[in-house]
């Protein structure tokens, strides 16, 4: 009995992938000895890309670790940045208030000086009015020199006791300390006055030197 197949030749099946087969039968190998080598060449292809999936993945992997490290990166520069500005400013604002500082001491020290002066500024004439009310009337002052509180007074009178009347009420006085008496000379007076004896026109000139004590000094 003879059967007729229709349906034409049944082509072969598995054949290797990547169009292995017709490059191969290009190269004169027959059926028989391709048929011998697909399962070699199908596990060949399979290593070829298992092979590019191995060298792919890693890669694209660390190009992705790389990009991710880079913006790490990039977050750290821009708050190292930062901080380094605010340092700057720190600094900056330190400064300031250091130069503040000297110049807020400096200010007050001006204003302690000029309280103090304000505070004692008519110590001098002060002194003069109450040496006027004591001063015997015999007595007139040559001189007066007021320096840091510091008074030197060289005064004349024609007798010795108003002198010493003088330079007592100065020392007892609670408002003036370190009194030094420098002494008396007498002066025969440059224009004699007749009928009166030369011993009584002799001026005594005396010299006195102390120290005007402060407001609220005791």
């Amino acid at each position: 009995m003879i059967k007729i197949n229709l349906m034409g030749k049944k082509q072969a099946t598995g054949g290797a992938p990547f169009g292995l087969d017709e490059r191969l039968a290009a190269l004169g190998l027959s059926g028989a000895e391709l048929q011998e080598m697909r399962p070699h060449l199908i596990r060949f292809a399979i290593m070829l890309v298992g092979l590019y999936l191995a060298n792919f993945v890693p890669t694209y992997l660390q190009e992705q670790k790389i990009i991710q490290l880079q913006a790490e990166i990039d977050t750290l520069d821009g708050e190292a940045n930062r901080l380094r500005a605010e340092l700057v400013a720190t600094r900056d604002i330190r400064k300031q208030m250091e130069q503040l500082n000297k110049e807020e001491v400096e200010l007050q020290r001006q204003l302690n000086a000029v309280n103090s002066l304000q505070k004692d500024r008519g110590l001098a004439f002060r002194t003069i009015d109450n040496l006027m009310i004591s001063m015997p009337q015999k007595v007139w002052i040559k001189s007066f020199e007021y320096k840091n509180k510091v008074v030197n007074l060289k005064g004349s009178c024609w007798e010795y006791f108003p002198i010493n009347d003088f330079v007592k009420v100065i020392n007892e006085s609670t408002q003036y300390a370190d009194v030094s008496f420098r002494g008396i000379t007498s002066t025969t007076a440059p224009d004699p006055v007749k009928g009166v004896p030369e011993s009584l026109q002799k001026v005594k000139d005396f010299e006195v030197e102390f120290r005007v004590k402060a407001s609220g000094e005791t």
